[in-house]
């Protein structure tokens, strides 16, 4: 879709209406970006709620799509928590170059001869986010990063698919889905697997958390976020 919106902007200029079915304001352009999404974006933070947003996540939940005084909390925790533990400032470059060291080695490896630099790019970036995240890396051959990536991917593709547009009209579209390949209820199963895993982790630090020591992670930081909101609601 992306690349249909650059052909069209040469069409219809640097601001046009898609409606997809609703009216969406695409805007294709830098300096309007800056000028009106930047420096005034408390006026234009609103977010549309979305069908298969209900279907994915249960209901317009996480960090990007939802509209509301829950969603801001969220995001403010978020990014607190995420600049404690070093994203935007120098204390995360050790664990960046660790990982392109890696990466460089293992590319040394080759010998010179063409390789596929996904899995390469995969294996550095999700580590990063990985020790954010969950408090530790994986090897460069571990399926489960790999597994992330790459169900991430399809989930992204199933959304822009003709099926997920239908979706936001009626939900009995989703009939439809054999009829262009099943790209949807795939995505489905990829993001309930991706689910899954982000359930175990949660499981496995809710076993080893210390609530008396500093987080190790970000789910250690919001599991004692919640456990702090539980006791003050007991007083």
């Amino acid at each position: 879709m992306h690349k249909d919106m650059i052909k069209w902007k040469k069409v219809y200029g640097n601001i046009f209406t898609l409606w997809m079915p609703d009216p969406y304001i695409i805007v294709n352009d830098y300096e309007a970006l800056k000028e009106y999404f930047i420096k005034q974006g408390e006026i234009f933070a609103g977010r549309p709620n979305l069908n298969v947003m209900a279907d994915f996540l249960g209901g317009q939940y996480g960090l990007f799509i939802n509209d509301n005084s829950w969603y801001k909390s969220q995001r403010r925790f978020a990014l607190h928590v995420l600049r404690d533990f070093g994203l935007g400032r120098p204390i995360l470059q050790d664990t960046i170059i660790d990982q392109a060291n890696k990466m460089v080695q293992l590319l040394e490896k080759a010998k010179g001869a063409p390789v596929d630099l996904i899995p390469y790019f995969t294996s550095s970036v999700g580590n990063v986010i990985f020790q954010l995240v969950f408090g530790y890396v994986r090897e460069h051959t571990d399926p489960e990063l790999h597994m992330f990536k790459a169900n991430l991917d399809f989930i992204v593709e199933s959304l822009s698919s003709p099926i997920a547009l239908l979706v936001e009209l009626s939900f009995k579209f989703k009939m439809l889905d054999r009829m262009f390949g099943g790209a949807y209820m795939k995505g489905l199963e990829k993001n309930d697997e991706i689910l899954e895993f982000l359930r175990k982790e949660v499981d496995e630090h809710k076993k080893t958390i210390n609530y008396e020591n500093e987080p190790r992670d970000y789910i250690d930081a919001f599991l004692k976020e919640m456990h702090r909101r539980e006791k003050e609601n007991n007083l």
